[in-house]
């Protein structure tokens, strides 16, 4: 039995940078959203196991590739469908980044949409 929910969202600041530091997406943080914290509280364990959460959604900071290591680490999992998370009225909804961004380097992964999202209150989002 669940007594609460998961946090909105967990990061870590960048390497020298302050507790307030607020990452953007592939800024090279661990960052990892509400959708992999609730997979547990959905029966979702084998998914939620196989998700790297040292990584994050993203990665971990450096100066080059690796900023994005979570993004393919963790690519299975965000390619995964969970019907929890899919109207069954909908068909199944994929994403992929395009390959005109950045060269194409993050083009690869092919990630599952959902139909639901959360509101984390009043945080500031850049």
């Amino acid at each position: 039995m669940h007594t609460n929910l998961p946090p909105g969202r967990i990061w870590a600041p960048r390497p020298g940078r302050g507790p307030t530091d607020f990452p953007t997406i592939f800024a090279g943080a661990q960052n990892t959203t509400w959708f992999n914290l609730t997979l547990p509280k959905f029966e979702e364990g084998t998914i939620a196991n196989a998700y790297n959460f040292d990584l994050g959604a993203e990665g971990y900071p450096g100066n080059g590739f690796e900023v994005v290591a979570g993004f393919f680490a963790n690519s299975t999992v965000a390619g995964t469908k969970m019907a929890v998370f899919q109207c069954r009225s909908d068909r199944d909804i994929r994403f992929q980044i395009t390959p005109q961004y950045k060269g194409g380097v993050l083009s690869g992964p092919i990630l599952s949409k959902g139909n639901y999202a959360v509101s984390r209150g009043n945080t500031r989002w850049r």
